[in-house]
């Protein structure tokens, strides 16, 4: 994948089209109200691998540095290993990198990492102005694994450190546009920085009809102090009355987890730029929002979620128990529009009653960020199913970035029809891009994988006991790993000492129990980390248990998968080739005698490789 600002991916063999009526008349999915319920046959994606994202990344490394440098590094346990496209650039204090933006942008996000224990900040300018400060802390970051549990300090001398990235975000306080420049300068430690991504924001959403705000007079919540009892309030009230629960823009703090059943209620904010519930505790369980078994049709949107844990507890045998949202959904349900990061996991879905169990059916997560949590991104368990995750970016989790988890507490059902699509699952630091642990009638597709660090970029296996592999499988029955791409992941060593072992871009493991009903179906590879074998299986025979058809490793690099020669129609400037290719991950060579550039096309950047211009064109 080439380093240039990239907008996330944006494929260049066409446009997925899933019909829909706003593709008619002019509309994105990003301009979608962001509480409409779409059906996933009416989603367009722009891409064929990934989500729909509304900002633009900006690549460390691509843009002009004074007092920085770059480093590149491949190599296990370095820090580089962490970055996107294993480079990032080392700012020096009062250092810089200067992005020249191509779009119009009110809002940056900063990925980061300073040494553990440190605290820094940077300025940020728009065209040589000062518009905001950043104030960097390393606290919610770095985690070292050793073998199968994660520390919150290096525990002995097989640890490794990891979650040494982290994110801030916020807004300019003008809008930046096209060709202004955004400088970040480092105001103190070693800065390691890797992207920004700078974002056209939308105006706030403002209160609903026949909703509870939360800062009304009678609950008393107020921006930047501790709201708890006035949102237990307030939701209280918005429960009994029957009405919407609305997050006005702000930082709300609360000191506790936070309780309670419903049936149809919706908890809706200004927007993830706009409102946000910060839970400011770091003690165990005490964080998110635990849904009650008997709840059902509830909506979370717009609204943002962060807290104080930097601890998964591993030395405790109930963990943390500190994930943004958990518990049964019940029937129905959706996250929307949320923004989730420094949690133990995004969403840990499932019923652990003793009694009276109840199972999530047909909960939608979509158009999230789910991002730099100590664990799972999301996990579907305890029997979830005809549940979907969609066209969201995962990114920086420390355990499967997306699971279903057919486990058996409590339970005898198992997981089933549970769908992963058109994600941007990047950056994990541990386990796998997606987990498949048992169940039936799955289905993981469409998604992009990059850059998964601490395993496979998505995994089958038995290691948990109980996933119910093999009931059910059939012809008719079966899971299906289709039309995905996973680049640069997978991994020489999966921390687990001392039996660690490799895992390439899709990784199969036998423990307790037969794997079987499997289907691998025209997924590409670029730049595997592990490069013995494409799909690893150590000790499992996929002979009649998978079908892997039509995948393939494209390119040696993600990087160079460009491939020009003499036959290739092109023109000379200043003495160079230049060749022409559409802008994307798959590139497709553009002829130059045959293509309308200017009428069809945008121009979106060039770079030099090999002595030849590699000028990179995106569809009009």
């Amino acid at each position: 994948m080439n380093r240039m600002e990239m907008k996330i991916m944006m494929v260049s063999n066409g446009k997925k089209k899933f019909l829909l009526a706003a593709a008619l008349v002019g509309l994105s999915a990003a301009t979608l109200a962001p509480t409409n319920v779409v059906n996933a046959d009416e989603i367009y994606y722009e891409n064929q691998y990934g989500a729909n994202q509304n900002y633009l990344r900006y690549e460390a490394v691509d843009g002009q540095l004074k007092d920085a440098e770059i480093v590149n590094n491949r190599a296990f346990d370095t820090l580089a290993y962490e970055a996107s496209d294993n480079s990032y650039v080392k700012v020096d204090n009062k250092g810089s990198v200067t992005f020249t933006a191509k779009e119009g942008a009110d809002g940056l996000t900063m990925r980061y990492s300073i040494k553990d224990g440190d605290k820094g900040e940077v300025k940020v300018y728009v065209n040589g102005n000062l518009m905001r400060t950043f104030y960097l802390d390393s606290s919610s970051a770095y985690q070292y694994v050793d073998g199968s549990n994660v520390y919150d300090t290096k525990a002995t001398d097989h640890s490794h450190a990891r979650f040494s990235f982290d994110e801030v975000h916020g807004f300019f306080g003008v809008h930046v546009n096209p060709g202004d420049t955004v400088t970040i300068e480092n105001n103190g430690v070693e800065l390691a920085l890797d992207f920004v991504e700078l974002e056209n924001v939308p105006a706030p959403i403002p209160q609903p009809e026949n909703s509870i705000s939360i800062t009304d007079s009678a609950y008393g919540a107020e921006d930047g102090k501790d709201s708890t009892v006035a949102f237990e309030k307030a939701l209280k009230a918005a429960i009994e009355q029957k009405k919407t629960l609305y997050i006005p823009v702000g930082e709300f703090k609360i000191n506790k987890k936070i309780d309670f059943t419903a049936d149809g209620l919706t908890v809706t904010g200004a927007g993830m730029w706009y409102s946000k519930l910060n839970f400011t505790t770091n003690a165990k369980g005490q964080g998110g929002f635990e849904i009650g078994h008997n709840s059902n049709r509830l909506t979370f949107s717009n609204f943002a979620m962060t807290s104080a844990l930097t601890s998964r507890y591993d030395h405790l045998d109930d963990k943390a128990q500190y994930k943004a949202f958990a518990g049964s959904f019940g029937k129905d349900s959706r996250i929307d529009h949320m923004w989730i990061e420094h949690f133990e996991c995004g969403a840990w879905i499932g019923d652990y009653a003793s009694i009276g169990m109840r199972y999530t059916d047909h909960l939608v997560i979509e158009n999230s960020r789910i991002r730099n949590n100590l664990a799972d991104g999301v996990n579907f368990t305890q029997g979830t199913r005809n549940s979907v995750v969609r066209n969201s970016n995962i990114r920086n989790n420390g355990d499967d970035s997306l699971a279903t988890f057919s486990s058996s507490i409590h339970t005898k059902e198992y997981a089933e029809n549970n769908s992963f699509e058109h994600n941007t699952i990047e950056l994990g630091w541990r386990a796998g891009g997606v987990g498949i642990f048992g169940g039936k009638n799955h289905k993981v597709t469409n998604n992009l994988i990059k850059d998964s660090r601490g395993g496979a970029g998505i995994r089958v296996s038995t290691v948990f006991a109980n996933e119910g592999f093999g009931l059910g499988f059939d012809d008719n029955n079966e899971i299906l790993i289709k039309d995905n791409m996973i680049v640069n992941s997978g991994t020489t060593n999966d921390f687990y000492w001392p039996h660690s072992k490799p895992r390439s871009n899709i990784d199969f493991e036998e423990t307790f129990g037969p794997i079987k009903g499997i289907t691998v179906q025209n997924n590409v590879f670029v730049n595997p980390v592990y490069t013995d074998e494409a799909i690893t299986h150590a000790g499992v025979e996929l002979d009649g248990k998978v079908k892997i058809i039509d995948s393939k490793v494209q390119g040696n690099t993600s990087s160079d998968p460009y491939k020009v020669d003499a036959s290739m129609s092109h023109s000379v400037e200043n003495g160079k080739e230049v060749y022409n290719f559409t802008y994307g991950n798959q590139p497709t060579f553009l002829p130059e005698n045959s293509t309308a550039f200017e009428r069809d096309y945008n121009y979106r950047g060039e770079r030099e490789v090999d002595g030849h211009i590699l000028r990179f064109w995106e569809h009009k």
